[in-house]
């Protein structure tokens, strides 16, 4: 297939962003930091490292469909050097910050199910 061309690729359109809903009086959202030190851990220039990732990844590393809107730490903890952040949306970060709580919440968990017994051909008698 020498000299044949590839169609081109069409993404669908980006939805736009919803309208800001106003709140129910006394509906009080609360924070999805509340309760982390995250924000204490971040370094002072932290605003300008944000501003240069999201310039850097416009679009989220994740999906590829949304614009980034956050920014991402790679591997958990507290490395912010560029090559350990990245852009992402809003849905792809709620979605991995969720299975990484997760996982850090099971491992800390008793277990629940009963302890393996030992085959009776391997019980000394």
């Amino acid at each position: 297939m020498s000299g044949a061309t590839r169609p081109a690729l069409t993404l669908p359109p980006v939805p736009a962003r919803p309208a800001a809903v106003p709140l129910p009086e006394g509906v009080v959202l609360v924070a999805a930091w509340s309760g982390s030190t995250r924000a204490s851990r971040l370094p002072r220039d932290w605003p300008r490292i944000r501003a240069r990732i999201l310039r850097r990844d416009p679009t989220c590393c994740v999906c590829w469909l949304v614009p980034s809107a956050q920014v991402d730490h790679i591997r958990p903890g507290d490395d912010h050097s560029d090559a350990n952040l990245r852009g992402i949306c809003a849905a792809c970060h709620a979605s991995k910050s969720g299975r990484e709580g997760g996982r850090a919440s099971a491992a800390q968990r008793e277990p629940t199910h009963r302890p393996t017994e030992p085959h009776p051909g391997l019980i000394e008698r």
